[in-house]
């Protein structure tokens, strides 16, 4: 385990809570480092972990779990948190998170370009989701999703914890929570 990371190369999970920030073993018995989670970004988390749960719930769907909603269901669940949430959430990254990693440093500015492009393609499927119940393409999208948002998290917000000062995460959380109010007025 010698040398720096580069953004991105560990097994990491996202926590709220406090202690959170040391490791511990995950449920496929590797070492994961716990990510103690900037004010800032907890709401983006937060959505971030609504998005997985619905991809998981898509995945489970198709397995046939038994503690999945019929397909239908999870597909519609799926669709009403893009509508409340999960559409609004893109916009506040790619108007918000998006510069301010382009500001922050040559590597983050490198991975935006991979942030807008599965926003697209993940918008572009969603539209097709709400048309046709295809399973490969459900399993397609619950995939992506699941590996976009893990991609956020561990280099994305990772990397901005790490590259900005304390009083830029501040100044990063106020204008997400400014965008989040204005969001919620409408």
């Amino acid at each position: 385990m010698g040398g720096p990371r580069r953004f991105g190369e560990c097994d990491c999970v996202f926590s709220f809570r406090a202690g959170a920030g040391h490791s511990r073993r995950g449920h496929s018995g590797v070492w994961v480092e716990l990510m103690k989670r900037h004010p800032a970004l907890e709401d983006l988390s937060r959505d971030h972990q609504q998005f997985l749960l619905h991809a998981r719930g898509l995945r489970w769907a198709l397995e046939g779990n038994p503690h999945a909603q019929p397909l239908p269901v999870e597909v519609t669940r799926l669709m009403e948190f893009w509508e409340s949430a999960g559409a609004s959430h893109f916009i506040e990254e790619e108007s918000i998170l998006v510069p301010t990693c382009e500001q922050a440093t040559v590597d983050l500015a490198t991975f935006t370009r991979k942030l807008l492009r599965d926003h697209s393609w993940l918008r572009a499927r969603i539209e097709r989701l709400k048309e046709d119940l295809d399973p490969k393409a459900i399993a397609e999208y619950a995939q992506y999703l699941h590996d976009h948002i893990r991609f956020e998290e561990r280099v994305i917000f990772e990397g901005l914890q790490t590259a900005l000062s304390e009083a830029e995460l501040q100044a990063l959380g106020r204008r997400l929570q400014a965008a989040r109010t204005q969001r919620s007025a409408f």
